[in-house]
């Protein structure tokens, strides 16, 4: 299996979500913006939504990645995956509070 093979149940899932999560994200901008240009309120909460898509596709393809890699038996980079999703978590955790 190559890295990019797409043949991998993983790597077609990761790709059908990054594009649907993409679709979805534009369809919403250009809502918001045309609510925002209609001075609506509920502009806020569908830019915030767009916004928030936005950032959630990388962390599924760093999740995808770690899956792949732990198929692969490819430990160091199966770590990698880890702190990387490690220093997300720690980031939105210190946010939260």
């Amino acid at each position: 299996m190559t890295f990019a093979d797409s043949n991998s149940p993983v790597e077609r899932a990761r790709c059908w979500i990054s594009r649907a999560a993409l679709v979805a994200a534009t369809i919403l901008l250009a809502v918001g913006v045309g609510l925002a240009e209609m001075h609506q309120t509920s502009s806020v909460a569908v830019l915030k939504t767009a916004c928030a898509i936005l950032l959630a596709v990388p962390i599924l393809n760093a999740i995808a990645a770690l899956l792949e890699e732990i198929g692969r038996r490819e430990w160091p980079f199966v770590g990698a995956a880890l702190l990387v999703l490690g220093l997300v978590a720690y980031s939105v955790l210190d946010r939260v509070k």
